[in-house]
């Protein structure tokens, strides 16, 4: 399996430089695309610099004035895409402005992208990053690959960690992860608790992976008065060019309730790339 097509969502107002060099690195290790998206946001349109129109000349400056910040946003991310794009020229890029609705419109074109790069919540909020990574997590359907905000190492994906639960959205992100199981050094596949039902579901998980992976270790974390998360975050740490996988998974529901609350908490403390399936 490889890596083709890589997403990456851009604003014109933020430094994306550590995001964009794991999506250019990525791509060029595995002979891929870059694709920069700048949906616009609904609300663009009704921002005006004074108050409520109140006549037929007023409503026509304002949609003058919210055409204006269209444009001059979308140039600004396509400049920045453009920048970005100049330290890694040997990489094929496109570049594209799908019109209003940036969560749907980051879902809809991540549906035909293999990976989608987004910032982390602790360095990349505001709108429009809670909703491009809303559309990329929860909308779309495919794997989303979460970046620190911190220089890459020399090498990335050396080692695979992956937080495992019998669900639907973890084997979702085992399949997103693929690529880059095939080509670790090593794999490590991890539970939190869960007794002998997580036991044989981690044994079972960990057969199928030897088919794709040389070296699979499984083990079972106990948390003892530790958070999930920061069992995760150490043990992915624990080695440079690790990537951790995990399902992403939605609080309110009640059977998600050892990895349920961990998703909002990873999206902000992960200290390496996370990658996640819904």
């Amino acid at each position: 399996m490889s890596i083709k097509r890589i997403l990456l969502p851009v604003h014109g107002r933020d430094d994306l430089s550590p995001v964009a060099a794991l999506a250019f690195t990525l791509a060029r290790a595995f002979g891929g695309q870059v694709e920069g998206i700048f949906p616009q946001s609904d609300a663009a349109a009704t921002t005006a610099p004074g108050g409520v129109p109140t006549s037929a000349f007023a409503i026509k400056d304002l949609l003058d004035y919210a055409q204006k910040r269209a444009r001059e946003a979308a140039e600004d991310a396509e400049s920045a895409f453009a920048t970005l794009a100049t330290r890694f020229p040997e990489v094929d890029t496109a570049f594209v402005l799908p019109g209003a609705g940036v969560a749907d419109m980051t879902a809809r074109h991540a549906f035909s992208a293999d990976l989608t790069v987004v910032g982390d919540r602790a360095h990349y909020h505001g709108d429009y990053w809670s909703e491009a990574r809303e559309g990329a997590l929860f909308m779309s359907g495919r794997p989303v690959l979460v970046a620190p905000s911190k220089p890459l190492p020399a090498k990335i994906g050396e080692r695979v960690v992956i937080a495992w639960k019998d669900q639907a959205e973890a084997a979702r992100a085992v399949a997103g992860a693929m690529p880059f199981i095939e080509q670790a050094r090593e794999v490590r596949l991890v539970t939190v608790e869960g007794g002998e039902e997580a036991q044989l579901s981690g044994e079972r998980m960990r057969a199928y992976l030897e088919l794709h992976a040389p070296r699979v270790l499984f083990e079972q974390l106990q948390r003892e008065g530790d958070r999930v998360a920061d069992l995760l975050v150490r043990k992915a740490a624990a080695q440079e060019g690790t990537i951790l996988v995990m399902g992403a998974y939605s609080r309110w529901r009640w059977r998600e309730r050892i990895f349920g609350g961990v998703t909002d908490t990873m999206l902000r403390e992960a200290k390496v790339p996370l990658l996640m399936a819904h």
